[in-house]
């Protein structure tokens, strides 16, 4: 007999002991008692299903009264709910490279707007100096002002007109302060230039570096390099890269599911109480629907990483890892774990809950009338 059968059926106990002590002091007071009969039992399994009858008679069907350590079971259509969640988290994860191009063009649309292409005249700056060293198609992975972690960089360059590089003639560094444009004499204004600049290559085609990748391009290492500017480039066939938007596009799996998960269960907690709150034992089996659905959708991701890294894409097989879904996972398994270890009852508490009846009031006069009666014996 599990945990929640085990609190099922004590608390049944509690109520039929609480029924059975109104009914004695109706009893000494003179009034008429009914009380059903009593079921005979022999097993645990007969226990838990006279308990249920009992239950469902009663109208007990309520929660148990452990706040939080309850757990409703797994009905048929939360089965089909985590199913069909995990299956669209699990394609987009799969086909993340088409819904990349999709968005892709669409950006493209929109880059090619009379808004972002005055903002692209008019934030003609420093930090997309393209000579020797720190030009070409994946000049923004060499420049540190197209990193949205290193404003301070991209400020300060913006401001004296200089474009500011590092790269590495053998093993020493070569730190580069060059003559650009005319600077700006106010943080604010250079600000608000960066931020538009910034805005018309989000909607280029290659996108801006992901936070923090333009790091490794100045590591002293070539191989270091040759990898942070591969990855975000991506292949010249056509294969993308690893940027910004392809970040921003991660979190739709993760959404896609915690969608469909918690729609249905806020539903059905509206349909079955006139309110969409959910209970303690709701909110468990609503995170262990939701660990199911995120875990096949981590299962579509890794899948796809390792299937294109060994056939197609080798280091560009990068862009296919979920990050937000496998930290989704991650703390869901965390949460789930120690909602079933709060589940478990301690012998503590067993032994609190099995003396229970034994200390209300009826049962001590019981024992006093019974004390009263072997002395007078």
């Amino acid at each position: 007999m599990g945990y929640d059968d085990a609190a099922m059926v004590l608390d049944a106990q509690r109520r039929r002991l609480a029924e059975i002590e109104a009914a004695v002091d109706a009893a000494l007071a003179g009034e008429a008692i009914d009380l059903s009969p009593h079921v005979e039992t022999s097993s645990y399994e007969e226990v838990v299903e006279a308990t249920r009858t009992l239950r469902a008679e009663r109208d007990w069907e309520g929660h148990l009264p452990l706040p939080g350590r309850g757990r409703l079971p797994w009905a048929r259509e939360d089965l089909a709910v985590a199913g069909l969640a995990g299956a669209v988290g699990f394609a987009a994860a799969w086909f993340d490279a088409p819904i990349d191009g999709f968005v892709r063009e669409r950006m493209k649309k929109l880059g090619d707007t009379d808004l972002i292409k005055r903002w692209e005249r008019e934030a003609k700056l420093p930090i997309d100096f393209m000579g020797k060293g720190f030009g070409g198609p994946n000049h923004r992975v060499r420049s540190s002002g197209h990193d949205i972690l290193r404003p301070v960089s991209a400020l300060r360059q913006i401001k004296s007109g200089c474009f500011e590089g590092r790269r590495w003639s053998g093993d020493a560094p070569l730190r580069e302060s060059i003559p650009v444009t005319g600077g700006v004499e106010s943080t604010a204004e250079a600000l608000i230039l960066w931020c538009k600049h910034l805005a018309s290559d989000v909607f280029s085609d290659r996108s801006l570096p992901i936070p923090g990748w333009t790091f490794l391009n100045e590591l002293p290492w070539e191989d270091a390099q040759k990898f942070a500017r591969y990855v975000y480039m991506g292949r010249r066939d056509g294969a993308p890269g690893l940027t910004m938007r392809t970040l921003a596009l991660q979190p739709l799996p993760v959404l896609a599911v915690e969608t469909i998960v918690r729609v249905h269960a806020h539903s059905r907690a509206l349909h079955e109480r006139g309110t969409p709150a959910l209970e303690p034992e709701e909110r468990a089996l609503r995170d262990e629907m939701l660990l199911a659905g995120h875990a096949l959708t981590a299962a579509g991701s890794l899948g796809r990483t390792l299937a294109t890294a060994y056939t197609t894409s080798g280091p560009l097989a990068l862009r296919h890892i979920n990050l937000p879904c496998l930290l989704r996972t991650g703390t869901l398994a965390h949460s789930v774990l120690v909602q079933r270890h709060d589940r478990l009852p301690e012998w503590s508490e067993l032994i609190a809950r099995i003396e229970e009846p034994w200390s209300l009031d009826l049962a001590g006069e019981i024992d006093r009338a019974a004390a009263i009666e072997l002395r007078a014996t």
